[in-house]
This record gives structure tokens, C-alpha cells and sequence, in this order.
């Protein structure tokens, strides 16, 4: 005869069964996100660059979490790239393609190192990593 506390374990061993069966495999892009860390002062957090987001959390697939809601980074779907001339601000790098968002647009980084700065606080994009000028393709 089976007992309550059996049969409650029966019925959580079959949610998880269930929830492992649906869920698929699914795995992350190594992603970079860059930007600037906040004074404890002014609260504390992680602002990406170009945004004005104050992010308490940072998920693996690029999204922010500002305490009440996750926010995308980037754009999800197909990328289309475009053809650099000179520097890029990247504010997210894939690193498994190489892939670069500068806020409007997708460049593909040569594969290899690419050198480059982190912008400083004061400028333009703060803490988004500016490439050397890209060569050609």
C-alpha cells in the first residue's frame, strides 16, 4: 500500500522527469557585456554601455536585471553584419563567433586577438571596448 509521503515523492519525481523532458537542450553564447560599475554611492550595480540601465544582475544569455524586469542587451534573431571603418565601440561581444553590437549595428571581429581600450568614464560610451581600426575585408 503506497502512503501519503511515497506518493508525494512519486509526484515530484515525475515533475522533474516532466520539466527535464520539455525543456531541451538548450546552451548559452559566451557572452561579454561591457559598461562601467557604479559608486556604491550612487547605488551600486553594473550600467551597460549605452544604456542607462542599472543592472543588479547579469543573465549568461546578455540580459540586465534592473530589479524589476530583465532587459535585452541586443537584438535576438539572424545577424546581419556590417563593414567597419576604423574603430568599433563594441558594448557586447559574442566570443564563440566573434560577433560585436555597438548599439545599431553587428561587425564581425577578425578571429584571433583583437586588440583594442576600454573607453574611459568620460567618454562617449563609457566602459564599451573600442577596437583598433578592423582591417578590410
Amino acid at each position: 500500500m503506497i502512503d501519503q509521503k511515497n506518493l508525494r515523492y512519486c509526484g515530484i519525481f515525475v515533475g522533474i522527469a516532466m520539466i527535464l523532458m520539455l525543456s531541451g537542450n538548450v546552451e548559452a553564447e559566451n557572452i561579454k557585456l561591457y559598461g562601467v560599475q557604479l559608486p556604491a554611492w550612487s547605488g551600486g550595480g553594473f550600467r551597460p554601455t549605452g544604456t542607462q540601465l542599472t543592472c543588479a544582475a547579469t543573465s549568461e544569455d546578455g540580459k540586465c536585471w534592473d530589479g524589476q524586469t530583465w532587459h535585452r542587451l541586443f537584438p535576438d534573431g539572424p545577424r546581419r553584419y556590417s563593414r567597419a571603418n576604423g574603430h568599433v565601440a563594441c558594448r557586447v561581444i559574442i566570443v564563440d563567433d566573434g560577433s560585436c553590437w555597438d548599439g545599431s549595428a553587428w561587425y564581425r571581429l577578425p578571429i584571433g586577438t583583437v586588440y583594442g581600450i576600454v573607453a574611459p568614464v568620460t567618454s562617449e560610451t563609457p566602459g564599451a571596448f573600442i577596437t583598433t581600426p578592423l582591417p578590410p575585408k
